[in-house]
Order: C-alpha cells, then structure tokens, then sequence
C-alpha cells in the first residue's frame, strides 16, 4: 500500500498525490503519517489570555490549618473558535466557554475608580444559552481586551460565513 509522503493520502498506483499533488515515485511506499501531526490550517488557537485583576494578589497562596489554599481567581483564554472560563476556587474549578459565533455585543463598564486604576468589566451579550449575558469583571487594559474579543468574534464569523443584516 502507497501512501503520500507529504501529507499521507493513500495514494495506491497514483503518480500524483490525489490530495495535495505531490509527485510520487518509489518512495511513495512509505508508511502514513498520522494527521495529527499533519499541520491543520483551521486548527483553534490561542490569540489572548487574561485573569481577573486581585491589585497585586494574584497567584498568591498561603497555608491555613495545614492546608495550602490560594486567592479565587478568574482566568480567561480567547482562542480563535471560543471564549474559555476557568474559574478557580479555593475548593473547585469550573469550566465553561462561550462560542465566538454566538457573542453579539461587548461593552466596557468603567466608573470613575476603575479608569484611574486602569481596569474595568466587559460585558458580554450572546445568544449562549447558558450566559446569555456574561460580565467579566476586574480586567485590566478592558478596551483592549474587548477589541480583541470584538476582532476574535468578527473574523470567526467571517470564517463561517456568518452575517447579519439591519433593517433601518
């Protein structure tokens, strides 16, 4: 049995690569090489991650009563399909996501301490079933983190060939 040398595609009495157009000659009877270690072009990645600002106490841990315990903490992973939720307790984690294709508004609430201190809430409103509408609280930089979920969730639209239109 044949099989592409270049993306490992059976190529059985081909002189061609019917995948990927490669040549083939007697090398072509190489064994396959396995697609996961074929690069995917559309593969999920990681464009951004953020945690909930604690002014300086974050990652921080300390013993109580013999038992190592460490400050709550929200931390936030946008990769290029969805919006990944750890939140991490004292006790339990928890994990959730929301899908980028489903998010339809992001806003930032800041009031007058949160602009001087540079952090703020982002609101996210979606059509997930489970939060509909999510508040990521205590961020820092929130407009630039907002326009990264903003620029995240235009391009996977565009991706899935998603649109939407207004009457006016």
């Amino acid at each position: 049995m044949k099989f592409c040398p270049e993306c490992g595609t059976k190529a059985e009495g081909m002189k061609f690569c019917p995948e990927c157009g490669y040549k083939l000659g007697e090398v072509a009877a190489a064994t396959p090489t396995p697609k996961s270690e074929v690069e995917q072009p559309n593969a999920e990645r990681t464009l951004l991650t953020f945690q909930t600002y604690m002014f300086g106490m974050e990652n921080k841990k300390g013993m109580l009563g013999g038992f190592q315990v460490s400050v709550p903490q929200h931390n936030y992973e946008l990769t290029t399909e969805r919006l990944l939720i750890n939140k991490v307790g004292v006790m339990s984690t928890k994990r959730d996501e929301i899908e980028l294709y489903k998010i339809k508004d992001v806003t930032v609430k800041q009031g007058m301490k949160e602009k001087l201190g540079g952090f703020g809430d982002i609101e996210i409103h979606s059509s997930d079933e489970s939060h509909p509408t999510y508040t990521i609280k205590r961020i820092k930089d929130p407009v630039q983190v907002k326009e990264a979920i903003r620029r995240a969730v235009l391009d996977n639209k565009n991706n899935m060939n998603i649109s939407y239109r207004q009457n006016i």
